[in-house]
């Protein structure tokens, strides 16, 4: 079977993205999210993929042989974990080791990714 090519539009208008995003709709992206990029001609990624070899630290999504990793950073409206001082230090140092372990790292809000806007990025770091 041939492989078909979705952009972030016609994925959208098939119902495979969101319209108006939500809690249902981010749950949905983070499920399609393996499908969506291999109908866009893209990897698929992995979940959770820890990168480094002595921190417990992990991507949220990783296309590992091209070392881009997407974080979906929430919680922006209820000062969530990503957002609080201890957290975001946190993250800080998180970011910059897989930055030093070369790679490239691309940050989204959940409206970014499910609305395809994620996919978009993924696209650009890949080609």
């Amino acid at each position: 079977m041939p492989t078909i090519h979705l952009t972030t539009t016609e994925a959208r208008r098939h119902g495979l993205l969101a319209k108006r995003i939500g809690k249902k709709s981010v749950a949905k992206a983070h499920c399609m999210f393996p499908a969506l990029c291999e109908a866009a001609g893209l990897p698929r990624p992995v979940p959770e993929w820890k990168f480094h070899g002595t921190r417990k630290w992990a991507f949220d999504w990783a296309f590992v042989n091209e070392k881009v990793a997407i974080e979906i950073e929430g919680g922006a409206h209820v000062y969530g974990r990503h957002h609080r001082p201890k957290g975001y230090a946190n993250d800080c140092e998180k970011y910059n080791e897989a930055t030093i372990l070369g790679w490239r790292l691309i940050r989204v809000s959940p409206q970014q990714f499910a609305s395809g806007a994620a996919l978009e990025l993924v696209r650009r770091a890949l080609a």
